[in-house]
């Protein structure tokens, strides 16, 4: 059984809605799915405290719903993000939704995870928003191995298409981090080893004993993911 968080950020286009109704209604019976509707649940916006940069918690969690997020996508194998796009940037929601995720920023607490992006454009078409989803999904851990960006006409097409045989066949084949999370991590170490000893991003990394390893696949076999 493979799990699948599906964080849905597109705002009230029912067309679109519908759309995904309608890829949900064929999922196969090994694929468990978790729907998460981001602009059903009043998710509050980032009031810029600053908080999470300095020990990694936001104070906002606890009033409204993104600890109970937080903890399905800690439970997912694969995390699916769809999102509408605008002028060549992700909706509002999508974007406060990982605002409130920045505590989890080059953590890599969702390592081990696969990603899966599609982002539906509007007149404005645009590959920026998949690549800015990228590098947030990678510097989380989760390994992309899915994204795609469509038109809403395209994207009505694509819903015609066995959505999650092609998720779960890439998911299977695709057991091998790819290099370029690797590349982040290298990245992101040399960063973390130049903070400060009281900083708890380095902490993390100290108390996981991410920071001896000199790859993202030590770090996998150290945690056994």
């Amino acid at each position: 059984m493979t799990k699948i968080a599906m964080i849905i950020a597109c705002g009230r286009n029912q067309k679109l809605l519908d759309l995904i109704k309608q890829i949900i209604s064929t999922k196969s019976e090994d694929i468990l799915l978790d729907c998460m509707y981001l602009f059903d649940d009043k998710l509050k916006m980032c009031n810029g405290c600053a908080q999470c940069f300095i020990d990694g918690n936001c104070h906002i969690d606890k009033s409204d719903n993104m600890n109970e997020y937080k903890n399905r996508m800690m439970q997912a194998d694969i995390i699916l993000l769809l999102t509408t796009s605008y002028l060549g940037n992700i909706s509002g929601i999508s974007k406060a939704f990982i605002e409130r995720l920045s505590g989890w920023f080059q953590l890599f607490i969702l390592l081990g995870k696969r990603g899966v992006l599609l982002v539906v454009n509007d007149n404005y078409s645009s590959q920026l928003p998949v690549l800015y989803l990228k590098n947030i999904f990678y510097h989380l851990g989760i390994d992309v191995i899915l994204s795609k960006s469509f038109s809403i006409k395209t994207f009505e097409d694509y819903c015609q298409t066995d959505l999650w045989k092609e998720i779960t066949n890439i998911y299977y084949k695709n057991e091998i981090i790819s290099e370029y999370l690797n590349e982040i991590f290298v990245k992101v170490k040399g960063i973390i080893l130049s903070m400060d000893r009281n900083n708890y991003k380095k902490i993390w990394w100290e108390q996981r004993e991410m920071i001896d390893c000199k790859s993202i696949y030590d770090v996998l076999n150290k945690l056994e993911l």
